[in-house]
């Protein structure tokens, strides 16, 4: 299964159609405040977070926005994640820094980063046809790992 999510702050209809159009296995969707309803998946507006993390730990593979949660907790279960970030001027958020966001998260394995709708289909297809994306054996000494809970601690600390 392939659950997509796309946070709970603004729409990101690009995302859910490029998914939606591609599809051809089962995907469940929690799609936020989008304009755009998904005809050929599964999704909900909202799911609490019990009901959110069951579909997180189902899934085979995540796509997201670039938020920094749902990178986060793909770490954590390790779960492999394809995220496309929001772009501005196409009026999915506020700034660009999920695309800053995704340059560095980028070059990790597990991450795959794609910034339109042709590269995110094309990556869903590698992923069903088993060129699976691999999220790479936990390591304490790798630097995804350090990032992680850097973040963690500000956040505590914030």
């Amino acid at each position: 299964m392939i659950f997509v999510t796309v946070g709970t702050q603004f729409p990101f209809d690009r995302l859910i159609k490029g998914v939606d159009s591609w599809l051809n296995q089962s995907v469940v969707a929690q799609i936020g405040h989008s304009a755009y309803l998904p005809k050929r998946m599964a999704f909900y507006d909202f799911l609490g977070a019990k009901e959110f993390d069951e579909k997180f730990k189902e899934a085979d593979l995540i796509v997201s926005h670039a938020g920094m949660g749902n990178i986060l907790k793909a770490f954590d279960y390790r779960k492999p994640i394809i995220i496309m970030p929001r772009r501005s001027e196409l009026g999915e958020h506020r700034n660009n820094h999920q695309i800053e966001s995704s340059k560095y998260f980028g070059s990790f394995d597990g991450i795959e980063v794609v910034n339109t709708v042709q590269e995110l289909q094309d990556a869903l297809s590698r992923f069903t046809r088993q060129q699976k994306i691999e999220f790479p054996v936990r390591n304490d000494g790798c630097e995804l790992e350090k990032l992680v809970d850097n973040i963690r601690s500000f956040l505590r600390e914030g």
